[in-house]
């Protein structure tokens, strides 16, 4: 009798190994709009109705008269008192000292 011989199958190849899968990075923060530069305080003059105060702005020593915006930042001069300039920006006010930043 003769025999029937099955077709020799070929192993099963093996599936491409993929390529390793990144993890997922998180999500760099966003970035703030506000300017993030820091303003410094530098001298003040009290000068009575001519007070002004010297904030380092950009690198650059700027006078601000009362009443005026300190560069970009949203802050205005309020005052000057007592060797201290009062900074108002909406309903936020800070008192602040030579040599600091805000």
């Amino acid at each position: 009798m003769a025999r029937e011989t099955e077709p020799a199958q070929a192993p099963a190849a093996d599936p491409a190994p993929s390529a390793p899968q990144a993890a997922p990075q998180p999500a760099a923060p966003a970035a703030n709009t506000a300017p993030t530069a820091a303003h410094t305080l530098v001298g003040i003059l009290e000068l009575g109705d001519r007070s002004a105060a010297l904030f380092e702005i950009d690198g650059v020593a700027r006078r601000i008269y009362v009443g005026e915006s300190i560069g970009a930042s949203g802050w205005t001069l309020a005052e000057i008192k007592n060797q201290e300039a009062v900074i108002r920006k909406g309903g936020d006010v800070r008192s602040v000292f030579v040599g600091q930043k805000f």
